[in-house]
């Protein structure tokens, strides 16, 4: 009898261990199949959230396309139409003939002056506007926008905005005021600078246009004036002057106006003598002068924002001012071939440190909002 009990107990006790390790089993093959389906739930995200990111940047990439596709037709059109009349090989002939050990280190200069004079715009404007910016510090942000006139016209100037935002705690609405500010330094030295080649200068192409430029002047002398000593009486004028992304307007003074004028005037006043060697170049005698006198003409056509280096509206306006002074090919030959160049020098730019502007804005479309401003505008005194 006491063996036989103590065979049951011992099957009864094996039967229990049995049953705690097939427990046991079924609940690791539960963790294992929870553990499972729970990878594969997070893979199937990644997956989703990675096809989705690779479809909005598809997106993007076809409107960047779609965007440059535009622009250069545009160019493409105003080129033609300004050279309808004119044989290709008459544009090959005047390449041919001129001199490029004058032309391409004159065209090199060209870029230089307007790079590294404007890096030292940028960073002073946003030194006084925002937070003190080093020279150094900006380049590769000036970089990528000079990079991005070349394959993305439309986002160039977001490379500046985004380095506002990103190293300076700007909103997006500020930076890009900004960056607008600089085109109102423009229209001052543009203006005055046909004004005082038009009532100066004797045969000046640009005197018909002498009224226009004096009223253009007179008007941008009057809004600044308004934002330098004007006291905001009326709710509109009180509306405006509190609007936090207009701080650059705001803090300007005469000081600031005068030292970008000057930087401004210091990359504008040699192109007018560049383009004059190049013109020599292609053995184009046109006083220089006269080529001064056009300058701001050729300058305001090659900075218009929606145009890679002016491509375009630059040689028409070229061809308009200086025809009756030399043959219609070899002007348009001279301004396209400096334009090409401008293009090609500006490719090297988008690479080392300045790629990081370039891919975050070609991958965002300019449309990155990481997080909002979290830093409150200074007061206008500070």
């Amino acid at each position: 009898m006491k063996i036989a009990s103590r065979e049951v107990e011992g099957a009864t006790m094996r039967g229990r261990n049995h049953d705690r390790q097939q427990l046991e089993q079924d609940r690791t093959d539960l963790t294992s199949a929870d553990l499972s389906s729970s990878r594969c739930a997070l893979f199937a995200r990644i997956s989703c959230l990675l096809s989705l990111l690779s479809l909005c940047a598809s997106r993007r990439l076809l409107q960047a396309v779609a965007a440059n596709l535009l622009v250069y037709g545009i160019a493409g059109a105003i080129i033609w139409y300004e050279a309808r009349h004119i044989a290709f090989h008459q544009l090959l002939h005047s390449v041919e003939a001129a001199n490029l050990w004058w032309f391409v280190p004159a065209t090199l200069l060209s870029v230089c002056i307007w790079f590294f004079g404007e890096n030292l715009m940028y960073a002073r404007m946003f030194s006084y506007f925002h937070e003190r910016t080093d020279y150094w510090e900006l380049m590769p942000a000036t970089a990528a926008s000079y990079f991005l006139q070349v394959v993305n016209v439309v986002l160039a100037a977001g490379a500046l905005v985004l380095f506002l935002h990103r190293r300076k705690n700007a909103s997006w609405m500020a930076g890009s005021f900004t960056i607008l500010f600089l085109g109102f330094i423009d229209g001052f030295l543009l203006s005055l600078w046909t004004v005082l080649s038009g009532l100066l200068i004797h045969g000046s192409p640009l005197r018909r246009f002498l009224p226009y430029a004096a009223a253009v002047f007179g008007g941008l002398i009057l809004v600044a004036i308004w934002w330098l000593w004007r006291r905001a009486a009326t709710g509109p004028e009180r509306w405006l002057r509190a609007r936090p992304a207009l701080v650059s307007f705001r803090r300007a003074n005469l000081k600031i106006y005068l030292e970008l004028g000057l930087i401004r005037a210091a990359i504008y006043v040699p192109q007018g003598f560049i383009f004059y060697i190049c013109m020599l170049a292609f053995h184009v005698t046109i006083p220089m002068l006269t080529v001064l006198a056009v300058t701001p003409a050729i300058l305001a056509a090659g900075g218009l924002p929606f145009n890679p280096v002016g491509l375009g509206p630059l040689q028409a306006v070229a061809i308009h001012a200086f025809g009756r002074f030399a043959p219609t090919d070899r002007i348009l030959a001279i301004f396209l071939l400096f334009s090409g160049l401008l293009l090609l020098y500006r490719l090297p730019l988008g690479l080392g440190s300045a790629g990081a502007y370039v891919r975050t804005l070609l991958v965002t479309g300019g449309g990155e909002h990481d997080q909002p401003e979290t830093r409150p505008e200074l007061s206008d005194n500070q």
